[in-house]
Formats: C-alpha cells, structure tokens, sequence
C-alpha cells in the first residue's frame, strides 16, 4: 500500500476541491485504486474517480442484431488476454456475452477471477408480422372477425392460398347476414361449409357452399434482422348455438425460435473463428452475473 499525499485530480472545480478537501489530505492506494478515510469512524472510501482512467471497463448493453453483436464482440473481445464467454438459452431465445469473464491456465489449471463487469444480451426481437400470428393462434374467433383478420394478413399468406381465403373473407364480411349452418371435410383434405344467407330486401333465403382449405401456408420474417421461413397453418371451425367460430394454428410454431437461435449461434461460431479465448455454452440462468457498480 502506498501513499500519495495532497494529490489534486485534473479537471474539478474549486467547490469540488473544498468539498474533497478533508478526502485529498491523505490519499492512499490498494493495488494501484487510490482510497481515502472517511474521519467518522475512518471507513475507507474508494476513489477510483481520482485515476485517469477506470481500472477495469463497466458496461452493460443491449444489442438488436446479430452484426451488431459480432463487431462489438470484435472490437472489445479477447483485449488483455480476457476470456469471451457466450451464454445462450435456445428456447429462451436468449444470449449474453461476457468480455471479461474467469479464466484459466491450462498448464497449471489456475483460475483468474473477473467481475464479469463487461457485458452485452442480446434477445430475438419477433417482427409485427410474426406477433400478429402468434397472439392470434389457436384462438377462437366469430366469423366476421376471422375474416377481417385474414383480410388484414393476407400479405404473408402464399400465393396459392390466398385467393381462396379472401374469398370466404369477402363474403362472410360483405353479406353480414350469411350464417354457416354445417361443415364437411372434403375427399381432397378442404374443407366445405354450408351456408344460409337471409336476403332482407326481398324477404327470401339464399344460400350455398364455399371452400376452405384446411391447412395453409405464411411466409414472413419471424424475427428482425434474420432469415425468413415458410409455415403450415391449420385452419379449425366449430359450430355451435352461438354460430360458427373459426380459428388457426401455426404447426411447429415453437420450432422456429429454436432454429433462429441456433442459426444465430452458428453465424457467430464463423464469423468469430479467428478470435482467440471465446466459448459458447449453450445454457441459460434466470441470475446471471451483473456488473459490479
């Protein structure tokens, strides 16, 4: 431990000097942090913000994308021979890289312990597009909301699907007065609805049939800045008292998160090859290490 008496940090005003004047009287150091002692009991009060420069980097940031990720990884990763560790959750679709974390000399098996005080998380941020149809699956809809919803979506159902849709869409929406009354699976896997459709203005009933695929397909860019994937949907009715409800389901929806993350995982492994001391653990804790303030 040294000494270093009446030392004056650059840069302070004259009511930050008078008000460190009892701290400046006698600054000592512990490796190198000057610390002085607080007269009330002669607690010892750090005063790193009487170096240069912090002695060790503090950080803690939020990335949205994966190049993003990669040149910041870059720039900071490995600097004073410091171990890159990427923790990453697969079904949390989750990461965070630690800059600074523990290592170890393989010759000797010594740890050297880091506060883990550089960080950067980084989590799949889903698309408006891919929300919308993961809010909305496998819930039960009336049919003129159901078609509105597939109006509004039709953007990211595929072409040979869509038309067929919309036409039940256009005309459970245009003819408000249209009641599905029975549904048949058809030999070619549609499926057929029987409807009643009252005609108001000549006091008489019409009515006929129209077909609805029962399965689908979307294809839209589930999470921002990554590939995009083509997905089957399951469409389901059911009639009851209360009319006729519809609703879809989206097959292998949580499969697509998991491939994501892994393909982000495995982007990284490349594109990071040449950096030394970096390792991947495919884990995740709720109570991950955080920066020490």
């Amino acid at each position: 431990m040294s000494k270093e008496e009446g030392r004056v940090p650059a840069g302070l005003s004259l009511d930050e000097l008078r008000d460190l004047s009892v701290d400046l009287t006698n600054v000592e150091q512990i490796h190198g942090i000057p610390f002085v002692r607080v007269p009330e009991g002669q607690v010892i009060k750090l005063r790193e913000d009487l170096m240069p420069a912090p002695v060790t980097v503090r950080s803690k940031i939020k990335v949205h994308d994966v190049d993003s990720l990669v040149g910041y990884i870059k720039r900071f990763g490995g600097s004073d021979g410091r171990k890159v560790v990427v923790f990453y959750g697969v079904k949390e679709c989750k990461m965070r890289v630690y800059l600074d974390y523990h290592s170890s000399v393989e010759s000797s098996g010594e740890i050297h312990a880091s506060w883990c005080n550089h960080l950067a998380d980084f989590e799949l941020e889903p698309t408006v597009e891919w929300a919308a149809w993961m809010s909305n699956s496998h819930s039960w809809m009336p049919q003129d909301r159901f078609a509105e919803f597939l109006e509004d979506r039709q953007d990211e159902i595929v072409k040979d699907h869509v038309q067929p849709l919309l036409d039940v869409a256009e005309k459970l929406q245009v003819s408000r007065d249209v009641k599905i009354s029975s549904g048949k699976r058809l030999s070619d896997g549609n499926i057929q609805f029987i409807y009643e459709e009252d005609t108001k203005a000549t006091s008489s009933k019409g009515g006929g049939n129209m077909t609805v695929p029962s399965v689908f397909s979307i294809n839209l860019v589930p999470y921002t800045g990554l590939d995009g994937v083509k997905l089957n949907v399951r469409f389901k009715y059911r009639i009851g008292k209360d009319g006729c409800q519809m609703c879809y389901e989206l097959v292998a929806a949580h499969k697509v998160k998991e491939l994501r993350m892994t393909d982000v995982v495995a982007s990284m492994q490349q594109d990071l090859a040449g950096l030394p001391a970096i390792q991947y653990i495919n884990g995740w804790l709720e109570k991950l290490p955080e920066p020490r303030t």
